[in-house]
């Protein structure tokens, strides 16, 4: 599953795409050229009726120019339903929308689409298991999903294995999730802060600067869960009393939080990380563009920076392995929303989950 940027040909009206459903959303300060005056076709009259209730409700805005705008994403059309809502016209809509990412068709993805996935969204019982003597073994085999590992299964990496020359790894584990842990959490669709915080060379040189243990280790090389343990402990230590979530929070761009941090001051700090995060949704955001945008700080600050590409594979591997981390991303997070998961250990068994099915599916692409 990827989620895509799109835009109309007219460059009116801006969208996402989700290969997965085939569902086309709408962004807000979209224009919409329809003209709601005429009588459309009978085809999409049902179309032209819903862009009146969505008026009617608020989501879209009369500008003083009679002009409508999108004030809150439209979710869940079909390309074809979309092209309505964006023209007002009949026909295929894989025909009018472009791909922000080369401008190519809409339809090209169609063409060349793979097959089927399970929605994102679905909490599967069970992912796909790593093969037998695959680098996965040599890391981890999959937890039950349920929260447990199964019998005779810690669900973890041992103390000491180390894979930093193979594969995907630990540290970019470690960075994805909690990275969409961190943007759903500041968009309030998680109640609570997360079990750990975003580890990467800023945080661990605020660490050290606020008097906690020099990494021995860049975070780009963490390929044990040991050594992630170790920059786990080094920001629980500089961050003193508080959740390392919320201070890593506020020092990531500098601050420092309040000794006595009242619930004001965080929701100032969650919507300011928002606003200045150049690839998160805005504050006040659907859920369905605060997990497209939280992953795509993903592929920029974690996924994109794995080194262990094979010479020559990063090009061809980006779209399937980019589309099967964006699924399992959203599989796990899934689990922390409903409270199913919620603790560190949880956190360290779905990592440990993430790199196993990552080297098992996805080795080849690997040194």
């Amino acid at each position: 599953m990827a989620i895509h940027d799109i835009y109309h040909k007219d460059k009116f009206a801006r969208g996402c795409f989700n290969d997965a459903t085939n569902e086309v959303t709408i962004l807000r300060g979209s224009i919409l050229n329809i003209d709601l005056a005429v009588t459309p076709p009978s085809n999409i009259a049902a179309n032209y009726r819903d862009v009146g209730k969505r008026i009617a409700a608020g989501d879209i805005r009369v500008r003083t120019d009679d002009r409508l705008e999108v004030v809150h994403d439209i979710c869940g059309l079909s390309p074809s339903g979309a092209r309505v809502f964006a023209d007002g016209k009949t026909g295929s809509g894989w025909k009018v929308w472009h791909l922000v990412d080369g401008g190519k068709l809409l339809d090209t993805l169609r063409i060349n689409q793979p097959p089927v996935e399970e929605h994102p969204l679905t909490i599967v019982k069970e992912l796909a298991k790593p093969r037998q003597g695959s680098v996965a073994n040599t890391l981890a085999n999959p937890t039950d999903r349920s929260g447990a590992p199964p019998p005779g299964n810690t669900g973890t990496l041992t103390a000491g294995q180390d894979r930093s020359e193979c594969g995907y790894r630990i540290a970019h584990a470690q960075k994805s999730l909690s990275l969409v842990l961190k943007h759903m959490w500041c968009h309030g669709f998680l109640t609570n802060p997360p079990p750990v915080c975003v580890i990467d060379s800023i945080i661990l040189r605020a660490a050290a600067g606020r008097g906690a243990a020099t990494h021995r280790v860049p975070w780009t090389r963490v390929a044990s869960l040991k050594a992630y343990r170790e920059h786990l402990a080094i920001c629980k230590c500089a961050a003193g009393g508080h959740q390392i979530a919320i201070w890593e929070l506020f020092v990531f761009y500098g601050g420092e939080p309040p000794g006595d941090l009242t619930n004001e001051q965080l929701q100032h700090a969650k919507e300011s990380f928002l606003l200045k995060n150049p690839f998160a949704a805005p504050p006040g955001s659907y859920r369905s563009r605060a997990i497209h945008d939280s992953l795509k700080d993903v592929h920029r600050s974690a996924f994109g920076r794995n080194p262990t590409w094979r010479v020559g594979e990063r090009t061809l591997a980006r779209a399937p392995v980019r589309r099967r981390h964006d699924q399992l991303l959203i599989e796990i997070y899934s689990h922390y929303e409903s409270g199913v998961r919620h603790t560190e250990e949880h956190f360290i068994e779905d990592i440990a989950h993430l790199v196993a099915v990552m080297n098992s599916e996805f080795e080849k692409y690997f040194r």
